[in-house]
């Protein structure tokens, strides 16, 4: 999977102002984005949302990759590229803080569902060998 670190998930590391298991942390299905690392907002980024849903089983690895759970993605249709942001939600009224960008599959090919359907995004598994359902969203 293609994997963007925004320049917003230093700053907001380095200033205590995540809390990557505790915050509220989102993952955002979208059409036509262009990763821009200065990004901040989901404002900045531009694009059509199609979804969001919480990212669940949060955790940070020893090796400090930001861990999470599976997600899905329902009623979504075929032949479309996604992109999806992973952001913190900050609530009513405010824009989501940008901290990942995926634009692509393990194989490198463009998030797309061949039917209509659910699209699952997983993120790359730390131990394959445990069923732990959780793996890497970020690495920093």
């Amino acid at each position: 999977m293609a994997n963007e670190k925004y320049d917003n998930l230093t700053v907001l590391m380095t200033t205590g102002k995540l809390n990557w298991p505790g915050d509220s942390i989102v993952a955002l299905l979208m059409t036509d984005v262009t990763f821009d690392a200065a990004d901040v907002t989901l404002a900045d980024s531009g694009g059509t949302r199609m979804g969001m849903v919480p990212i669940p089983l949060r955790s940070v690895a020893s090796t400090g990759s930001l861990l999470g759970g599976a997600v899905s993605f329902s009623n979504m249709p075929k032949d479309t590229d996604f992109q999806m942001l992973i952001a913190k939600d900050m609530g009513p009224g405010t824009a989501p803080s940008l901290l990942a960008f995926y634009d692509g599959d393990a194989a490198g090919e463009p998030l797309r569902l061949k039917n209509n359907g659910t699209l699952i995004v997983r993120p790359e598994q730390l131990l394959p060998a445990e069923d732990t359902g959780q793996g890497a969203w970020v690495t920093i």
